[in-house]
């Protein structure tokens, strides 16, 4: 995936398991979504023949972990459901709770340095 594209949102919704293949993207609402536990951050650089070796040694486990996972933090992402079933709630998930709460972080970080993931990740084996 690239930094600028609609695609990691289309593989959530479509079921599959994010492979991200890139330097640059920033992921959305890292404090709500464990990324690393629902998706593959690899940097452009990787050899194809390791990335390959890589997927093919995730255990149907893992992967249904991951699938888990995934299907919980959709709500995160789903623009078209509003604020939710959950109404006003400072509590609900879904993508509008998700930016004010990281703005609300942001401006209490400015203060601190930020928060961010680190460059490349991997979910836990299984």
């Amino acid at each position: 995936l690239t930094a600028w594209t609609i695609h990691l949102y289309e593989a959530i919704f479509f079921g599959c398991v994010p492979v991200i293949l890139s330097d640059e993207l920033s992921v959305p609402f890292e404090d709500e979504i464990d990324w690393p536990s629902i998706s593959l951050k690899v940097p452009t650089s990787i050899d194809m023949a390791e990335l390959h070796r890589k997927l093919a040694s995730f255990s149907l486990g893992r992967l249904k972990a991951m699938y888990a996972g995934l299907k919980k933090a959709r709500c995160w992402l789903d623009y078209s459901r509003g604020w939710g079933q959950e109404g006003d709630s400072i509590d609900g998930c879904s993508p509008y709770h998700g930016l004010m709460k990281g703005l609300a972080k942001r401006a209490a970080a400015l203060k601190q340095g930020q928060y961010q993931l680190p460059l490349y990740w991997e979910p836990p084996p299984r």
